[in-house]
């Protein structure tokens, strides 16, 4: 930081610095990550309803700054079809409005064969214009609706979601 005085100054003058954080000793640069929150879970959901249902993926951050971006990382992960000719959508929230989906057909093969995939990724860039407590979460559903479809399958996985802070 640097301060030019100009010459012609008849008085002292006083710089004053709020006192509250993000000020004086965090200046805040667009692009700086300023928090990081992170989860892990291996419990399984199962949707057995052509409808979303939440799983276990699910993270609050309370943002610093109402002008911050969040980065929402998530692996969805031991994503399986049990039994029938159905396959499975995902989608992130942030509270009540989706954010981002996969809507298309994970698990598919035609077939009434169970079926296992690895995991899916989510990540979106969200501006949350908040300073409350903020809740991202990932649901499920059953596009189907006959068999089932699973995050976490038999509790063998590991789905994570980490939330990056980002300064706009």
């Amino acid at each position: 930081v640097e301060l030019d005085v100009p010459d012609t100054v008849s008085s002292d003058l006083a710089l004053t610095v709020p006192a509250a954080a993000g000020t004086i000793d965090r200046l805040e640069r667009a692009g700086n990550v300023l928090q990081v929150v992170a989860m892990s879970d291996s419990t399984q959901t199962t949707s057995t309803a052509n409808s979303y249902i939440d799983t276990t993926i699910t993270l609050s951050i309370t943002p610093q700054f109402s002008s911050s971006k969040v980065l929402v990382m998530v692996v969805a992960a031991g994503l399986a079809k049990r039994d029938q000719n159905t396959t499975g959508a995902l989608q992130l929230l942030r509270g009540s409005t989706v954010l981002s989906s996969i809507d298309g057909q994970f698990a598919y093969n035609n077939s009434t064969q169970h079926i296992a995939v690895a995991s899916a990724a989510l990540n979106y860039l969200d501006s949350p214009a908040t300073t409350s407590a903020t809740t991202y979460k990932v649901q499920v559903k059953n596009n189907g609706a006959t068999g089932d479809i699973r995050v976490n399958w038999d509790n063998n996985s590991t789905s994570s979601m980490v939330l990056l802070e980002v300064a706009a």
